[in-house]
């Protein structure tokens, strides 16, 4: 793998600085996909060339995953970077508060969906695939993780929020307590009781990653030894590659979306405890990663990414299932950096500037390429080749090899990958003076995180 990314790796090329990045997504996220009606981030799609006005449809009040506390994290970090703060940063914390608040008391556990949708509390968008009626450690377990990474921004800016912790231990204390010998978290959970009810999927590695940091605050040991407990178990999964049933539209299928929790895991307990064999874990999903990041510039089959200046390097196919390009796994790439300082291998390095790179690429490509939206917007789908091409562009009913969407978790997935290293290494008036990404880039990974 390492010998073709070298003959074929070609970095994609922003054209515009961290500053202006950041101000186009909170521009986009605040006057665009925010809706007043259903008080929530949305999902927005719009038809090209018909109708390119993007309209909601699907308030994004899932608790983790795709929802409200993924969402608010990077979009407040991007403030704090920007030393905003306005009714905007009001909003993202009321957001925030409203996760923390919804704990189902049978459980103790978060609920699933931070207020009620179609009359529940637990069947989001998703409940029509694998699950319904259940609470899901994707939800659960990074919803906590993303909640906690809130806490400790807010905590930096000399604000408590005491809720935000009481509600990530209250359910991490569930689930250590159904933490299964092996160190398995689980997959599924009863809402009337606290027992697995699926045990099987890679989901619930988002509870390693929340222990670790939950014990970064708190310094109970429980959470530490529940956090180490479970990395053998999850990293069997990363070193056989079959990381399956994170997300649960997708029938269990082997995906690429999990192993980001493991990388986030294995980063967090090695600046805890020091211990080198998280510096393997962390290398060791770093490398699974890379079988699902493009390495080159594919052709795409269809318009408008055929013969557009899109580059594929550096975007990763979201899993057996779906072999489109997705921007999850830009939200890595702090850690993929702190491998590099670890190594001193400069494969992770180049990997890690190249997922950035993509995330940051293709967002320029809004509105001259896509034909709608605004720097600042973006879809969840990219297709490469001709797999998933399900859009249709509206005058010709011709093939789009991308989604007319703006989705909200997709967003903010460049985001985190681009304000988390400035906040482990770099103080924003540095971001005001910096010509470029690549130049910032390389700037991040001179830094000791």
């Amino acid at each position: 793998i390492r010998d073709l990314y070298i003959e074929s790796r070609k970095c994609p090329e922003p054209v515009h600085n961290a500053t202006e990045y950041m101000q186009a997504f909170l521009d986009s996220y605040e006057n665009i996909n925010w809706s007043d009606e259903w008080k929530a981030f949305t999902n927005m799609k719009c038809q090209v060339p018909g109708s390119i006005e993007l309209k909601p449809w699907r308030p994004l009040v899932a608790t983790g995953w795709t929802g409200t506390c993924i969402l608010a994290y990077p979009l407040l970090s991007a403030q704090k970077l920007l030393n905003l703060n306005d009714s905007f940063t009001e909003k993202l914390v009321e957001q925030l508060d409203s996760a923390a608040a919804s704990i189902n008391p049978a459980t103790g556990m978060l609920y699933d969906l931070t207020r009620e949708l179609n009359g529940s509390r637990f069947n989001g968008w998703w409940a029509g695939y694998m699950v319904r009626d259940c609470h899901c450690a994707y939800t659960n377990g990074n919803g906590v993780y993303y909640l906690l990474k809130s806490y400790l921004l807010m905590k930096e800016n000399g604000i408590d929020k005491p809720l935000w912790l009481s509600a990530a231990c209250s359910t991490i204390n569930t689930i250590i307590k159904l933490q299964l010998p092996d160190g398995n978290y689980g997959y599924t959970y009863s809402i009337d009781k606290q027992e697995i009810i699926d045990a099987d999927g890679f989901a619930g590695c988002w509870f390693a990653a929340a222990s670790a940091l939950l014990y970064s605050i708190t310094n109970e040991n429980k959470y530490l030894d529940s956090a180490e407990k479970a990395m053998p178990f999850y990293h069997s999964h990363v070193t056989n590659l079959d990381c399956w049933g994170t997300p649960m539209d997708t029938w269990k299928s082997i995906d690429q979306e999990g192993n980001l929790a493991f990388i986030k895991a294995a980063a967090a307990l090695h600046r805890i405890t020091g211990n080198e064999k998280y510096v393997k874990m962390l290398s060791d999903g770093a490398d699974y990663e890379y079988l699902w990041r493009y390495a080159y510039e594919a052709k795409p089959e269809y318009a408008p990414l055929k013969d557009s200046a899109w580059n594929s390097c550096g975007g990763s196919v979201t899993s057996v299932s779906n072999p489109h390009i997705h921007p999850m796994g830009v939200n890595i790439t702090a850690e993929l950096i702190y491998l590099y300082q670890l190594t001193g291998d400069n494969y992770h390095q180049k990997r890690a500037e190249d997922g950035l790179c993509w995330g940051l690429a293709t967002a320029d490509l809004y509105p001259s390429v896509t034909g709608y939206g605004k720097l600042g917007v973006i879809s969840e789908r990219w297709c490469p080749s001709d797999g998933l091409v399900i859009e249709r562009f509206s005058d010709t009913c011709e093939p789009s090899s991308i989604w007319f969407t703006f989705n909200g978790w997709a967003g903010v997935s460049i985001i985190e990958g681009l304000t988390e290293p400035f906040l482990r290494g770099l103080s924003s008036s540095y971001i005001d003076k910096n010509p470029g990404i690549h130049d910032i880039f390389n700037k991040i990974t001179q830094e000791v995180l």
